[in-house]
């Protein structure tokens, strides 16, 4: 019934937790979102699989009040073309934890490109950006154009990269 999860939800979710959900129960939880607006204004924070990013895109599921998304299981650069703020519209935090060995070396430049690119209107409203499991090939100029970053957390693989970020 949902009167009665809206009412046992309310004031209680702040924090979704999508990834163990199975694909048998995604369609479910999908229509479960799409009927219930007003559980999803509810939440602030928000854990899922790629695929399921790439659902919440094809059916225009809306999360206007989530600010912090971590996308887990990422193979691919794919999820990053997907408009994320017509999804989460208030995003200031994003996570990307990525399957490293399903990268080559040229997709792990292109994500670095698509990451720092001053074009993107969700980079330039991040104010915190965390990209785990990978080595980011970091050019001298690569951060200057986020102004809004606040926090980042990346795995360099020289030292010397480092160096160059503190300039910046």
């Amino acid at each position: 019934n949902s009167t009665r999860m809206r009412s046992l939800l309310s004031n209680c979710v702040a924090h979704l937790d999508l990834v163990p959900v199975v694909s048998q129960e995604s369609d479910w939880i999908l229509r479960y979102l799409t009927d219930q607006s007003i559980l999803r204004d509810w939440i602030v924070s928000l854990r899922l699989s790629v695929d399921q990013a790439k659902l919440f895109a094809k059916w225009n599921i809306l999360f206007p009040q989530v600010k912090s998304v971590e996308l887990v299981d990422i193979e691919d650069n794919s999820v990053l073309r997907l408009d994320l703020l017509q999804i989460f519209p208030l995003l200031r935090s994003l996570a990307l934890v990525y399957s490293p060995d399903d990268m080559s070396h040229d997709d792990v430049g292109c994500l670095a490109r698509i990451l720092f690119n001053s074009q993107g209107a969700w980079q330039q409203q991040l104010q915190s950006l965390s990209v785990h499991r990978l080595y980011l090939p970091l050019g001298y100029h690569s951060l200057s154009l986020m102004s809004n970053l606040r926090h980042l957390t990346i795995n360099l693989r020289f030292e010397y990269q480092l160096f160059e970020l503190c300039i910046v």
